[in-house]
């Protein structure tokens, strides 16, 4: 799993456990986080208003899968303090 997502061309994080921790951010979707060094953060540590975690929480609760197509994500992905608006396509695939 390690090396498959660290090589993948598209971005990819590995959240694991009930406080949904990264585990493995690879690069591409490290250039995309508005937040540096997320392995070992917990979602809560970057989500204002808990709606990364109710996704997060659902998904673990009921083993399938959500897809998000143009998905708006508010953030300073610049860290400038000026915060914009970016729409991703998501896919939160639970892992056994």
């Amino acid at each position: 799993l390690h090396d498959l997502v660290m090589h993948a061309p598209i971005a990819i994080a590995v959240l694991r456990g009930p406080r949904h921790v990264f585990e493995l951010v690879n690069e591409p979707y490290g250039a995309l986080a508005p937040y540096p060094d997320l392995v070992g953060k917990s979602i809560d540590d970057i989500d204002g208003d808990g709606r990364r975690r109710a996704m997060l929480d659902e998904v673990r609760r009921t083993g399938q899968p959500l897809t998000l197509v143009e998905h708006p994500v508010t953030a300073d992905w610049s860290r400038t303090g000026q915060a914009t608006t970016r729409y991703f396509d998501v896919r939160i695939q639970p892992l056994p």
